[in-house]
């Protein structure tokens, strides 16, 4: 991210990520989808408006309003 999108006020979504994981941040008071890199599957390991155990995601995910999603890369088998 340039300088420029830390202060867009109209901004209401971030995603984080590294090799094996992301956060995924929606301040809007709609859902949002966020696009996941790669084609991999990810195992959601932590979702503030989902407590559901053993979700897996991958090509899209769409957070609930005012939530965050913290996911790891599953291992290929």
């Amino acid at each position: 991210m340039e300088a420029a999108d830390w202060s867009d006020a109209g901004a209401r979504a971030v995603a984080v990520g590294g090799a094996d994981g992301l956060l995924l941040v929606n301040a809007w008071w709609e859902p949002l989808s966020f696009r996941l890199p790669d084609d991999r599957t990810w195992a959601v390991e932590l979702d503030t408006a989902d407590p559901t155990v053993g979700r897996l995601a991958s090509g899209t995910i769409e957070l609930a309003a005012r939530s965050l999603v913290l996911a790891s890369a599953r291992a290929s088998t």
